[in-house]
């Protein structure tokens, strides 16, 4: 699958946007922020080879303190910039992302730690 490359600079855009509102009032924040600005920057100037193996820092969004609810705006715009900058975009994630945003009830069983990452990739395809 080709990688749109606009799309991703619009990601980048995004994603530095909520890098830049986080990062003054959350140190786990600046952290990604002084890690994942090469990278954005990178795709914003178009010197980017695109697609990236792997965005790094995703585990913050899962066992770090950007995991939570307040966070959700910056953990959004990062999904979204790895998922097109690693070329991983699909209609199957486009429809996770719009399930998510538009059924509350799944998004709270998704968001919830009663189920293990493989359960919930099950859920959502069955």
């Amino acid at each position: 699958m080709a990688v749109d490359y606009a799309k991703v600079q619009q990601d980048a855009l995004k994603l530095k946007s909520e890098l830049a509102r986080f990062a003054p009032v959350d140190p786990e924040a600046a952290a990604l922020e002084r890690t994942l600005t090469p990278w954005i920057d990178a795709v914003l100037n178009g010197s980017a080879k695109l697609p990236f193996k792997e965005v790094p820092c995703g585990w913050y969004f899962v066992g770090g303190k950007v995991a939570e609810a307040e966070f959700d705006a910056l953990s959004k715009a990062y999904c979204s910039f790895a998922i097109h900058a690693e070329g991983k975009d699909s209609e199957e994630t486009e429809l996770l992302f719009h399930r998510l945003e538009t059924d509350p009830k799944f998004a709270a069983r998704m968001n919830s730690n009663e189920l293990v990452w493989w359960e919930k990739i099950w859920d959502f395809f069955s």
